[in-house]
């Protein structure tokens, strides 16, 4: 099967007349090739016997002339010259077939190509026309959502004001949903549970925003296992109807103080966080490598000090580390000495590289400062990827 064969989709119905004329002269000029092939093929036949007169006539003249050299030359060269006319009539004929016959397969070719090209155009043009067809009809369906989603949208109260929202849009000011907003989150519910394909799980990028929790803070970041999907009806039964119908059971029941207005779920006050103690900095000369926990990051908590090198620590962390024997307080005499002496065999000394320095290779001095506060310390991520392939 050829190349331009499996590139024609098998297409139900009728081919157009494009497709219909080109067969019909494939089919007409077949069978002209069938009736010139048919007589190449009885001329060649009667080539090979005249060309086998010819043989015999020269055969008998060489014979003739060789044995008695008196023989009737002008007959037999007149048979000789027969033959040849013979022969090369035939010759000729079967030529011009031959010519005729590359004319009509070259153009039976061109025919069948050109019909072959318009059957594969033909698909081309029946997609965009299928798919017209098929936007045109979801335009009418989106104008008919467009109408509901207005009158869902029109069914909220400008003031109303619900429920906090995270909403995926840049520069969104704070403060409870706005009517539009509820709308679009029940409308990509739907959509969603219908045609799931639609929604994309990279926010960086734009389309669809799916919202999770709606039983809760409606948010587009998700944790753990993706939810079903719930129609129009269950999604605003769930992010609307139930919160306003809890709400008037607690209006008669005299639970909700009226003069707080229409919010109907506040957002829960946040306690701020206790300030940590600020801790005075000692200055201190370290005579060997260290790391200590710096803050409460769980992406990069740590801090390396490497020795011979003179700097500002936290005070409980410069206690820590002097009590290892990893510093010595510049405030003392063994401090000041040490670091003198470091400094005066700096200038006499060559210079020296140590080479790269691995995490591994800066004693623990732990969590002095008490961030985890007993809990397990996370280690550098590239450290803990290294630990996990090996």
């Amino acid at each position: 099967m050829s190349l331009i064969d499996n590139l024609i989709p098998k297409r139900r119905g009728r081919p157009s007349k494009a497709v219909a004329d080109a067969n019909a002269a494939v089919e007409r000029l077949s069978k002209d090739l069938d009736r010139l092939q048919a007589k190449r093929e009885e001329l060649a036949s009667r080539y090979d016997e005249a060309r086998a007169s010819l043989d015999r006539a020269k055969e008998q003249r060489r014979a003739a002339l060789a044995s008695e050299p008196t023989a009737d030359v002008t007959s037999l060269s007149r048979t000789v010259r027969d033959a040849e006319d013979q022969t090369q009539m035939y010759a000729d004929a079967l030529s011009d077939v031959e010519n005729q016959i590359s004319a009509v397969t070259a153009e039976r070719e061109a025919q069948d190509l050109a019909g072959k090209r318009e059957q594969v155009a033909n698909h081309f043009e029946g997609i965009a026309d299928a798919v017209d067809e098929a936007a045109a009809e979801l335009e009418k369906a989106v104008t008919g959502l467009a109408k509901a989603f207005d009158k869902l949208k029109e069914a909220i109260p400008e003031d109303y004001a619900l429920i906090e929202i995270e909403w995926p849009e840049y520069g969104r000011p704070g403060g409870p949903a706005r009517p539009h907003e509820l709308a679009t989150v029940i409308l990509a519910e739907s959509l969603y549970r219908h045609k799931p394909e639609m929604f994309i799980e990279d926010r960086s990028r734009f389309s669809v925003h799916r919202f999770f929790e709606i039983d809760q803070t409606p948010t587009t970041k998700l944790w753990g296992e993706l939810p079903m999907g719930a129609d129009a009806s269950a999604a605003a039964a769930t992010l609307i109807g139930d919160r306003n119908r809890a709400h008037a059971d607690a209006i008669r029941g005299g639970d909700v103080d009226l003069a707080s207005g229409r919010r109907i779920e506040h957002a829960p006050e946040v306690e701020p966080e206790p300030k940590r103690p600020e801790h005075s900095e000692v200055e201190v000369f370290v005579t060997k490598d260290f790391r200590y926990v710096k803050n409460d990051s769980d992406f990069s908590c740590w801090e390396t000090c490497s020795r011979r090198v003179k700097r500002w620590l936290p005070e409980p962390v410069a206690n820590a580390a002097v009590e290892a024997g990893f510093v010595l307080r510049i405030d003392t005499p063994e401090g000041r000495d040490a670091y003198e002496a470091d400094q005066n065999y700096r200038k006499t000394a060559m210079a020296s590289w140590e080479g790269p320095k691995h995490f591994l290779d800066f004693e623990d001095l732990g969590d002095p400062l008490g961030f985890f506060e007993g809990k397990e310390i996370p280690m550098p991520k590239m450290l803990h990827a290294t630990h996990q392939a090996a």
